[in-house]
């Protein structure tokens, strides 16, 4: 899987759909592609494990590395190629996820 390798024009038209969209809100563009790129980075890895939550993760990682490239704040950019290095890295699970709910946890 390669996020970043996508088509640049139709999410510089969403992009620019967004911006339209937004127009008579009190809502700018910035300040929803700040808050897109927050709740991606707080979801991180997560994401991987449920495939239509990744496919909206993954159209998000993309209009926002549109947006801050455009916009040429590259520490955001480098955030965003964290969380896509993180993602299309291959992870090997050692427990088994039955294992995994069958643990309770009792508060003593």
């Amino acid at each position: 899987m390669r996020i970043l390798d996508f088509d640049r024009e139709e999410f510089q038209e969403a992009l620019e759909i967004g911006k339209s969209n937004l127009e008579g809100t009190e809502q700018t563009i910035e300040e929803y592609m700040d808050l897109s790129l927050q709740s991606l980075l707080f979801l991180g890895r997560n994401v991987k494990d449920k495939p239509e939550l990744l496919n909206v993760a993954i159209f998000n990682i993309r209009l926002c590395y549109m947006y801050y490239t455009s916009v040429e704040d590259y520490r955001k950019v480098a955030k965003i190629v964290t969380l896509v290095t993180e993602l299309e890295a291959k992870s090997e699970r050692v427990v088994d996820d039955a294992i995994i709910d069958e643990i309770s946890i009792n508060l003593n």
